[in-house]
């Protein structure tokens, strides 16, 4: 089965408007886009046929306006973006990026509540007994003086990286 390509910028803001309303025309999306993207109508017309192209929207041509729809959900585009956010950004530490995103809004009481909600309930966290009990834990890492080799093959030494692996400086090998 072939992967569905990975969305530019451009083709997020389009599947943020699709997502959001289900379907809309080329105008509708033009419309809720120029005013941020400063772009023509033919872009985004030429811009939604490449993409639909390439297996990320649907075109409905029965009506003479053609309407278009998000041909992949939400969740595992964002899964996946974010995944290699993390791994590109962040250098594979989940934690960076969550201390990011909470540094960099404002994040209401109740939704750092929820967020400590999702955390609790998250496979192999201590909170939730019956689910820590179903996954492996794993080791400590090591404080020794000697270097670790994380799964990113880098040199590490004293404290913890995103690997798990202690690091005082990384550096690639």
């Amino acid at each position: 089965m072939n992967e569905t390509p990975r969305p530019t910028d451009a083709e997020l803001d389009i599947l943020g408007v699709l997502w959001r309303d289900g379907a809309a025309t080329v105008r509708a999306v033009h419309e809720q886009l120029a005013p941020s993207r400063g772009t023509g109508y033919t872009t985004t017309l030429k811009l939604m046929q490449l993409m639909a192209a390439k297996g990320l929207l649907w075109r409905d041509d029965r009506e003479r306006s053609h309407v278009y729809r998000a041909a992949i959900k939400p969740e595992p585009a964002q899964r996946r973006i974010l995944g290699r956010l993390i791994e590109q950004i962040f250098a594979g530490s989940t934690r960076a990026m969550v201390q990011q995103a909470l540094d960099a809004g404002k994040v209401s009481p109740a939704e750092l509540a929820e967020i400590r909600q999702l955390i609790a309930e998250y496979p192999g966290t201590d909170s939730n007994p019956a689910r820590a009990a179903k996954s492996p834990k794993k080791a400590s890492p090591s404080r020794s003086s000697a270097p670790e080799r994380c799964r990113r093959k880098r040199a590490c030494s004293t404290r913890v990286c995103a690997r798990g692996a202690t690091v005082l400086r990384t550096s690639s090998m």
